[in-house]
Parts: C-alpha cells; sequence; structure tokens
C-alpha cells in the first residue's frame, strides 16, 4: 500500500511541471514560514515474548510548530494555479509518561520535510483556497528508560504522506497571509526493546499521525 500511494504521487510530481510549462502565464517563486498548533498520535502496541497478551496505547502529544516553505507557482487559467512546494518543520510537541516499573517514555517528532502539490483557486481579487499533498519524513524519536524493566531508543526518519487545504489573503502584489490544516501519517515503525540483562522483552509497533492547524505569511517573487 505505501509504495502504491509512493508512486502515484512521483507520477503526479512528474505530471505537474508539464502542467506548469505548458501554461501560458508566466510564474513566480514565493517563500514563507508558518507557526502553529501541533498535535501527533501515537498508538504503540505490544508483542511480549512471554506469550502475554498484547497491549495497545493511545498517546497523545501537543505542542507549537513552525516550517519554512519554498516553492514556484504558475497560472493555468480562470483562476487557476499550480505549484510545486517544499517544506521543512520543526516542533515541539511531545508526548512523555512516568511509570511506576520505573520508568520514563518519551515520544516526539521534532524534525520533519516534505514535497509535495499545491493547487490553488482564487476567488475574488484578495482570497483564494488552496490544498496540498506531499511525501517526505518525520524524525521519529521512542525512547523508553529504566533501570529494572524493558527499555528501548529509537531515532529513525520515516516515510509520511502530507493531506491539507487553507485559505489564503493576499495583503499586496507580494505579499498575503494564509490559515491552513495539514495532516501527516508515517509509516509502520517496528523495533524490540531488551531487559537490562539483555533478554529480548518485546516488539514494538506505531504509526504515528500528525495533524497542524497554522498561520503563514508568504512573499511572492514577481516577474
Amino acid at each position: 500500500m505505501a509504495i502504491t500511494k509512493t508512486v502515484a504521487f512521483l507520477v503526479a510530481l512528474l505530471v505537474a511541471p508539464m502542467l506548469l510549462v505548458a501554461s501560458a502565464d508566466a510564474g513566480f517563486f514565493y517563500a514563507g514560514t508558518e507557526i502553529g498548533y501541533a498535535e501527533t498520535r501515537f498508538e504503540p502496541q505490544y508483542s511480549y515474548m512471554d506469550g502475554s497478551p498484547n497491549d495497545r496505547y493511545v498517546d497523545l502529544a501537543y505542542g507549537q510548530t513552525g516550517s519554512l516553505i519554498f516553492g514556484y507557482m504558475r497560472p493555468l487559467g480562470a483562476g487557476l494555479s499550480m505549484g510545486l512546494q517544499g517544506r521543512i518543520g520543526l516542533s515541539n510537541d511531545e508526548w512523555t509518561l512516568y511509570t511506576n516499573e520505573p520508568a520514563h517514555l518519551t515520544y516526539r517528532i521534532p524534525y520533519s520535510y516534505a514535497f509535495g502539490l499545491r493547487p490553488a483557486l482564487r476567488i475574488s481579487d484578495s482570497l483564494s483556497v488552496f490544498f496540498d499533498g506531499g511525501i517526505g519524513q518525520g524524525n521519529i524519536q521512542e525512547k523508553k528508560e529504566s533501570p529494572f524493566a524493558s527499555r528501548y531508543d529509537i531515532n529513525e526518519w520515516k516515510l509520511g504522506y502530507t493531506a491539507g487545504a487553507g485559505i489564503e489573503y493576499h495583503l499586496s502584489s507580494v505579499w498575503s497571509m494564509n490559515f491552513s490544516y495539514r495532516y501527516t501519517a508515517y509509516d509502520r515503525l517496528s523495533y524490540d526493546s531488551y531487559m537490562p540483562n539483555g533478554s529480548h522483552w518485546e516488539t514494538v509497533e506505531d504509526e504515528p499521525k500528525t495533524q497542524v492547524f497554522s498561520f503563514g505569511l508568504t512573499w511572492y517573487f514577481l516577474p
């Protein structure tokens, strides 16, 4: 399933530049920044080597996020435009827990990046609606510390698929502000945990998902 989605999106990325080149109107580059509120949903499932029933939890992380964006946009006619966009993101949302084992768990995705398509429709002189979809990676960090119980320390970049939408208000010919929502689903993460004596205690699987509500400013480099 992940391979199918990846191939489909890569095909779309190949088609988009053809549409941009075919357009009769000149395109333009843009750059901007976004700040927002992030919620990441971790759903770790634990499979125990001693045959005990599996456990599954829902762990929610909340915090702030910021992104740098850059891209190229070209009008296609009738108020429609198509863009190719990149995004580099930072986030401080983190889930943490102290247990009676004793143990300390920390889950977070502090860094991410994505590339994708950004179709937009101008509905008035100052207002546009836009959509974006892309593919990228997130730096997933899942850690359990304990002097007596099982432990793990995972730091992996995993493939993620993003989709979002928003509204953009044009303040001038070169500046705009926007409000948007974006959802990212990451591929499955799987790893083992071990007791202090080195014995394999459990296998953990997780598929984190993040949603972000954000406000942004964009600067257009007009031709």
